[in-house]
């Protein structure tokens, strides 16, 4: 049986999933789902989450579109 910490890890990851699937991105700064999104990979740089775990947040980053542009800096027209 998962503890209630995977659960709410598997919760997480299919509200991710849903939100992929129609924006094709990640979620703007400063929203809920964002800061779990960085938590996470957190976890993964200092290399204690869990595989599992990894493997399902990976798969669901692979979803994202990256060819849309999302704004940042214009580039300088003397580069």
């Amino acid at each position: 049986m998962a503890t209630r910490n995977d659960q709410n890890f598997i919760a997480f990851c299919d509200e991710l999933r849903e939100y992929v699937k129609e924006h094709h991105l990640f979620p703007q700064k400063h929203s809920r789902l964002s800061h779990k999104i960085k938590y996470t990979r957190k976890k993964i740089n200092d290399g204690t989450l869990e595989k599992w775990k990894r493997v399902m947040f990976e798969e669901i980053a692979d979803m994202r579109d990256l060819s849309i542009h999302t704004g940042g800096r214009k580039k300088s027209k003397y580069n």
